[in-house]
């Protein structure tokens, strides 16, 4: 008999995080659960995704502020569809759906940490440790971010590290560089480099751009958000004609065959999919020491400190100059990201902890939670 299992998220617009619960979804059901994915706020193009692929994907149309009538409505689902396990992404989620969890008597809950956004506001860490029904597991996507959430004073025994994955089958084979550089116009011998990710404050890109002053590349930014016109005019007055934002792209694989470097330059990081993409593509790889970015490249790039725009600049001006050892380093990133960052893997913990859960709280101790 299948389990019914709930995926709750602020939204699924394209976004690391919630490109990882729309992958958990998917995984799911060939793992012996019913997933159900809930939005509080708004579906996004990743929800009408899962919705084209079978997967009912459900909004709750939130109200400003605070709902008041949110947890109950949350609950009454929970208490309709018999729902076995909720898995809440990120703070907000978490916290609505713990109070809707203990008014449904959910018996089984799973808090996923994307980033520090939890630790990042005294009061946020306030709200989650007096939130009701505390999770009866909490995952945090690197060993990094773990350790915070236990100095930040969340239960150890609670806490698990299950790493984010992506389809690695989709960089077994390259498009052909050439190719790729002339469909974004590059020149044969322009050298460029690549920033893939939400434009949101903590990917920092205004850093990038002072890095890249004086430095003879041009930057290629995918991907979209809420400081896209700003980000724009800021590259016009910081690095005039090297910067080309491309939007956000169904298909990041051309741009990564075109680049010589990825950049991330974030100011906090969990593990980022954008740079797990990357690694799997073998482009070489400069970043910042953010979150669990050192963890995840494993020695396999280059590092600077975060913040410190003279320091990128200078790892990138060197990367550039070494191709021959950033292609090694890349070689072994793409090993790592094979060994580690499977999607299938990922699915597989997660499925592993769903039962693990289940087999604590089983069904015959009813609906009634805790």
């Amino acid at each position: 008999m299948s389990r019914t299992l709930l995926h709750l998220i602020w939204a699924l617009p394209a976004g690391g995080a919630e490109r990882v619960a729309a992958t958990l979804a998917r995984g799911a059901v060939a793992r012996g659960w019913t997933p159900l994915v809930v939005c509080l706020d708004f579906v996004g193009e990743l929800g009408e995704g899962l919705r084209a692929d079978g997967i009912e994907v459900l909004c709750m149309d939130k109200r400003p502020g605070i709902d008041s009538a949110l947890p109950l409505r949350l609950a009454a689902l929970l208490r309709d569809r018999r729902i076995d396990l909720l898995h809440a992404h990120m703070f907000t989620a978490a916290v609505w759906g713990r109070l809707a969890a203990r008014l449904a008597g959910t018996r089984a809950v799973v808090q996923h940490e994307h980033s520090t956004h939890t630790l990042d506001a005294r009061w946020r860490t306030w709200i989650d440790r007096a939130a009701p029904r505390a999770p009866d597991r909490r995952v945090a996507v690197s060993a990094d971010l773990a350790d915070r959430l236990r100095r930040g004073g969340f239960p150890a025994d609670t806490l698990r590290v299950i790493e984010n994955g992506i389809p690695l089958e989709h960089f077994r084979t390259r498009p052909a560089r050439a190719a790729a550089r002339a469909a974004l116009g590059l020149a044969p011998e322009e050298r460029t480099l690549l920033a893939v990710g939400r434009l949101e404050p903590r990917k920092d890109l205004p850093l990038l751009f002072r890095a890249l002053s004086g430095l003879p590349a041009t930057l290629l930014v995918a991907g979209d958000g809420p400081l896209r016109t700003e980000l724009e005019a800021l590259a016009a007055r910081e690095a005039p004609g090297r910067v080309r934002f491309l939007g956000e792209l169904g298909d990041v694989r051309p741009a990564l065959a075109a680049a010589d470097l990825y950049v991330s330059s974030s100011r906090t990081e969990g593990t980022s999919i954008a740079l797990l993409e990357a690694m799997a593509a073998g482009v070489p790889v400069v970043a910042t020491a953010a979150g669990g970015t050192p963890g995840v490249l494993g020695g396999c790039g280059r590092l600077v400190p975060v913040g410190d725009a003279q320091a990128l600049a200078t790892a990138l001006r060197t990367a550039l100059a070494d191709p021959a050892g950033m292609a090694e380093a890349a070689r072994a990133a793409q090993s790592r990201a094979r060994e580690i960052f499977g999607e299938e893997r990922m699915n597989d913990r997660f499925a592993a902890l769903y039962d693990e859960i289940s087999e604590e709280r089983p069904a015959s101790a009813g609906r009634g939670g805790r």
